[in-house]
């Protein structure tokens, strides 16, 4: 669910954010302030610039990791080894609540998916939207962040400028 069209238009307001969060299972039990919301278009366009940065090529250095850390060691947690079945897992929990956890729990995630693999989070390749997307297949070769919308416009081009050319 993207918060922000390829046209600008944007979505991230308080009624939206409310809604998202629900359904992301991270209800805080309280509407955003005017603040929040900013904290939280703060947060994505922090991601956002990452996920460009990826989508280059390379990953991003110390310095460009600074804003995104800045976010993300706003709160702190408390680390504690847990048994789980045959194992021990190092357990993070964030000592916060309500929107500063919203906050840390995204940006806990986004860092999750930058630990795991980096180059599945890259930018559509069409030039006219250029919506952040997390690339599931298997040889992590998706370019679109739609299949059925960016993917269809661009093929449909494609057989236009063919045909035309004959």
């Amino acid at each position: 669910m993207q918060s922000r069209q390829p046209d600008g238009r944007d979505f991230l307001d308080v009624r939206w954010l409310r809604d998202a969060v629900h359904r992301w299972g991270l209800d805080p039990g309280t509407e955003p302030t005017g603040a929040e919301v900013e904290d939280v278009r703060r947060l994505r366009t922090t991601m956002l610039d990452l996920v460009a940065i990826l989508d280059r090529g390379r990953l991003p250095t110390n310095a460009e990791l600074a804003a995104f850390n800045g976010i993300v060691e706003t709160v702190p947690v408390r680390a504690r080894l847990e048994r789980h079945g045959d194992t021990i897992l190092l357990d993070m929990q964030p000592l916060a609540e309500g929107w500063a956890l919203v906050v840390r729990e995204l940006a806990g995630r986004f860092g999750s998916l930058l630990r795991a693999d980096p180059r599945r989070l890259k930018l559509c390749a069409n030039p006219d939207c250029r919506l952040a997307f997390y690339d599931g297949s298997k040889a992590r070769t998706r370019i679109w962040h739609d299949n059925a919308t960016c993917g269809n416009r661009e093929r449909v081009r494609r057989f236009r400028e063919r045909q035309a050319a004959r």
